[in-house]
């Protein structure tokens, strides 16, 4: 996994495939819209969105206890 990580131009697909799985994992579901976007229902705090692009993350919610619990993960 680490060589499919560094170098490669083929770089992405594995670190796509396992952000994919732990977003899921987290409760979050792939919109029908934006495949790059990934939105868990809101719980009792609020509706948190994470936008994937490459290899950064833009995560959005309404509080900031959430937001950083999602970061820790």
């Amino acid at each position: 996994m680490k060589m499919s990580l560094y170098g490669l131009k083929q770089a992405l697909r594995p670190w796509n495939a396992k952000i994919m799985q732990r977003l899921r994992q987290m409760g979050f579901v792939m919109s029908k819209w934006n495949s790059s976007l990934f939105i868990r229902p809101g719980r009792n705090i609020g509706q948190v969105s994470i936008l994937v692009y490459v290899h950064d993350l833009v995560i959005i919610g309404a509080g900031f206890e959430e937001i950083n619990r999602i970061k820790s993960q």
